[in-house]
């Protein structure tokens, strides 16, 4: 066989590797855990009919573990299902990109809001975006359009990545197989499955952190607040109300709730940035539609598993201050 030929078949070869792997990777995908597997059980919830929930919870960590969607199902007597769509790291940004995707069964949204993250998040990491599209999420051009209003460019061109390119970028879930086992050497079996499968919530921690590690969690955070200060930037405020926008088009009502400021924390926060927050949730606020609940000041210490992570105590007053302010079926 001529070298040529060789060459040939060589190149051939690999490409048909690349490409089968490539095919191949959406498949692998869904099988490996990871922190985010999570993403997976909601898209999959919004996608299937038998799912008709009537009230979403969105938001982070905190939401997962501040805001039980059972209970506001009770206390508003809301007819069910009702579920906490809310995962690891998500921000408003990815909260939009869920909300465009609910159901018109959707009557309310709780959208949980972190005031003060503690570090500097990006509004959409092409990680995390990675892990939607291969769950089989894609954002509509009015969608696209929308976010590339408040964040310009760059967020639209993470959206509009090509399905080969988010395949190749999908190679990240092998190393988060490993990792995921690492870090959830903290909980107990059950509590993995349950952050994974689980659409209610709230996260039962398994233990608290010890007084060491909260009080280095503490200290970085007040170092973070007293640098930054207890503020939303322009861009975030202006995704809230797009989040509202996006509500009242869709006739739904709408819950924002600022989330609880662990006590050691707030004597880094200033009057005057309290004062601010007040008064962009009372320009939000109408009578029938939309809700903001300012949880700040709300939580104890005993409330908290960590630096930010309620409790199930937490959660119940957390949850309970939502009801009250929507005050039932309308």
């Amino acid at each position: 066989m001529k070298p040529g030929v060789r060459i040939g078949i060589l190149i051939g070869g690999l490409v048909f590797g690349v490409v089968v792997a490539l095919l191949a990777i959406s498949a692998v995908f869904r099988s490996v855990p990871t922190t985010i597997t999570r993403v997976g059980r909601i898209l999959e919830a919004t996608d299937d009919p038998a799912h008709s929930p009537r009230l979403v919870v969105l938001g982070n960590s905190v939401a997962m573990s501040g805001i039980d969607a059972q209970q506001l199902e009770t206390e508003l007597r809301v007819p069910g299902p009702s579920y906490n769509f809310s995962y690891q790291g998500q921000t408003l940004v990815e909260s939009y990109l869920l909300q465009r995707r609910l159901s018109d069964s959707v009557e309310l949204v709780v959208q949980l809001v972190q005031v003060a993250s503690g570090r500097r998040i990006r509004a959409l990491d092409p990680q995390k975006y990675n892990n939607l599209y291969m769950w089989g999420y894609r954002p509509s051009p009015e969608t696209i359009a929308r976010l590339r209003d408040v964040y310009g460019d760059p967020v639209a061109a993470i959206l509009e990545t090509s399905g080969l390119a988010q395949r190749f970028a999908a190679r990240w879930s092998i190393q988060q197989f490993a990792d995921f086992w690492l870090r959830q050497l903290s909980r107990e079996p059950r509590d993995r499955e349950f952050i994974q499968t689980n659409l209610t919530l709230p996260v039962p921690y398994g233990r608290s952190v010890a007084d060491e590690i909260l009080d280095q969690q503490i200290d970085t955070r007040a170092a973070d607040l007293a640098s930054s200060g207890y503020r939303l930037d322009a861009r975030r405020t202006r995704m809230i109300e797009v989040l509202l926008e996006d509500s009242q088009r869709a006739g739904r009502r709408h819950v924002i709730v600022f989330a609880p400021l662990h006590p050691a924390l707030r004597p880094e926060v200033s009057k005057q940035d309290l004062a601010a927050l007040a008064r962009f949730g009372e320009s939000l606020e109408t009578p029938e539609n939309v809700y903001v609940v300012d949880t700040t000041l709300l939580l104890s210490k005993l409330d908290f598993h960590d630096d930010i992570h309620p409790r199930v105590s937490g959660a119940r007053r957390i949850t309970r201050m939502i009801a009250r302010a929507v005050g039932g079926p309308r």
